[in-house]
């Protein structure tokens, strides 16, 4: 499903803004977040596991290095740059 395509305005956004106004608080995030896999999915298919991946990967990685003390801290940095570019 691509933006231009017809199921885009008529399946899937007013299926969105359902969930998105139906949800209150913080969760209109995490609803966010899910309809934007669902949508990658739609175009992507598997890639969206990768995705899946890479996010929590960029999520977790700053808060194990903030927990991390010493010279270990520089090598796990480089080690977080080196896989945070992978995709690309």
């Amino acid at each position: 499903m691509l933006l231009n395509s017809p199921e885009f305005p008529v399946a899937f956004l007013p299926a969105f803004l359902l969930l998105y106004f139906a949800v209150r608080g913080r969760t209109k995030n995490g609803a966010l977040f899910l309809a934007s896999l669902a949508f990658y999915f739609t175009t992507s298919g598997g890639l969206t596991v990768i995705l899946i991946l890479w996010v929590l990967s960029n999520f977790y990685r700053p808060l194990f290095l903030e927990r991390t003390a010493g010279p270990r801290k520089r090598l796990y940095f480089s080690k977080g740059v080196l896989v945070a570019k992978l995709p690309y």
